[in-house]
């Protein structure tokens, strides 16, 4: 097990973690996201021992290691840039590691064979860096990692300068490998969808400072702030105050017009809050519909992705609302300038206190 216990790290004036607590259990594959800047990196080379915390502790297995060489922590760590010997080929670039710890022959041979095997790469074990692919140099330098008996493996944006296709095959790829091996991973990006796609636990930092830790469904469902609820997934946020409260839920006046009924029993009349809706949740309908929570407005843009269409409504307070479709073949869809009503369920919307800082400030990823 991994513990970061009140760690903080400065670079100057730049508090790049400001007292991390954090655990990770063995075995486990877990995700740290977040924007540029949040501390992502820095983690990692914290428990790498590339550098060392300006306070706080770092244990493994319950015993520090801070001061622990950077060797002696069997650590694999797989950089975004890949970072192999141009003048070696595959196999010897796998069996670096071992080599350099001044295993036998015999064990060098078997556990770089292991590996070739483990990242199906034996056929091209003679080919030198630039005569592979970007994914084939991926899963050499994972193989590098893993072949000099590391228990734990640090991957730091490992497929970020990968295309979008090969991206999707490698990260599935990558959670595969560390589960045969049974190792400790952690995994640092800032793509939600990867982290949501391979994490057993995601980390979600910002400015340094720990926002939430969970299962990818806890986050996405019961987001414990504005910023998380915005950074996984996608989201449409109203603010508004607290008109009505009571046992089955409470009724929100929406700034600049229009009232909703939401499930929560958690704020009082006269509460400044923001409501967050996801956008696959609502229904849109040509017209003006009275139905529950239901807005009217016009329908601003219709953008299709392919599995999926997006409609952005500006809802008659001015507000700007986002839905998510799946498009049918042989549908008409909706078109622009059209009158729609936009509804939800009042179980379908999370709910927040106001941010002191502003709604904007509060999502804000810098």
């Amino acid at each position: 097990m991994i513990h970061l216990k009140n760690v903080t790290k400065r670079y100057g004036d730049v508090v790049a973690l400001q007292r991390v607590n954090l655990e990770i259990h063995s075995g486990e594959y877990v995700t740290i996201l977040g924007p540029t800047g949040s501390g992502k990196t820095t983690t990692l080379r914290l428990i790498a021992g590339l550098t060392q915390p300006d306070s706080g502790d770092i244990l493994f297995d319950k015993a520090s290691i801070l001061k622990k060489p950077p060797e002696e922590r069997d650590i694999g760590y797989v950089f975004q840039n890949f970072v192999l010997f141009p003048h070696l080929n595959t196999w010897h670039n796998i069996a670096f590691g071992g080599e350099a710890k001044g295993w036998s022959e015999e064990r060098v041979f078997s556990e770089t064979e292991k590996m070739l095997e483990l990242v199906r790469l034996r056929e091209r074990s003679d080919a030198y860096p630039n005569e592979l692919s970007g994914g084939m140099q991926q899963r050499v330098a994972l193989a590098r990692a893993l072949a000099s008996g590391a228990k734990i493996l640090l991957l730091d944006e490992p497929i970020g300068a990968l295309d979008a296709r090969l991206r999707m095959s490698l990260r599935y790829e990558l959670r595969r490998l560390v589960k045969e091996l049974g190792l400790t991973a952690i995994h640092v990006t800032h793509d939600q969808e990867e982290a949501m796609a391979i994490s057993d636990r995601i980390v979600i930092l910002r400015r340094g400072v720990v926002q939430q830790v969970g299962f990818p469904m806890d986050l996405y469902a019961q987001p414990r702030s504005i910023f998380v609820a915005n950074f996984i997934g996608e989201a449409t946020f109203l603010a508004g105050t607290v008109k009505e409260a009571n046992d089955t839920g409470s009724s929100i006046e929406l700034r600049g017009g229009g009232i909703v009924r939401i499930s929560d029993l958690a704020h009082r009349i006269g509460d400044l809050v923001t409501i967050g809706i996801r956008p696959e949740l609502p229904s849109l309908a040509p017209g003006e519909k009275k139905t529950e929570n239901g807005l009217f407005g016009f329908l601003e843009r219709r953008t299709f992705v392919g599995r999926f269409a997006y409609y952005s409504v500006r809802l008659d307070n001015g507000d700007t609302f986002l839905v998510k479709r799946r498009p049918e073949i042989g549908r008409q869809a909706f078109e622009t300038k059209l009158r729609v009503t936009v509804s939800f369920s009042p179980d379908e919307a999370f709910v927040f206190a106001h941010p002191k800082e502003g709604l904007m400030a509060a999502l804000e990823v810098d």
